[in-house]
């Protein structure tokens, strides 16, 4: 699906933002739903702090080079389950070159997609 949006705008932000591993956009009927998946801390499995440190200034700086509401959301067990039941919320880019558990074979299929 084509979003509503120009997703290179998203694409330079994650690009400038080492600590964000994965990102998805979801084109909702309310604006731009926005999930990233963190770097842990280097001494633990914990993003916590990350994102308590960062989350509303990410906020922020989204919503403005977007020009349009964003929610920004920090990647949990829940967040694709609370939002696969809406019909309007879907999947229209998604970024992940530095995530090591991504295979070079995904990225390939996922660019080959469009």
């Amino acid at each position: 699906m084509k979003p509503t949006f120009d997703p290179s705008e998203l694409a330079n932000w994650y690009a400038s933002h080492p600590t964000v591993r994965r990102m998805w956009a979801l084109d909702d009927s309310m604006g731009i739903r926005v999930i990233v998946a963190l770097e842990p801390t280097q001494d633990g499995d914990d993003v916590h702090p990350v994102w308590f440190a960062n989350g509303r200034a990410w906020s922020n700086e989204l919503q403005l080079c977007m020009n349009r509401t964003v929610q920004l959301e920090l990647l949990d067990d829940t967040t694709f389950a609370k939002s696969s039941g809406a019909a309007d919320d879907r999947i229209v880019a998604e970024w992940c070159w530095r995530d090591p558990s991504v295979s070079d074979d995904y990225l390939l299929r996922r660019a080959d997609r469009g």
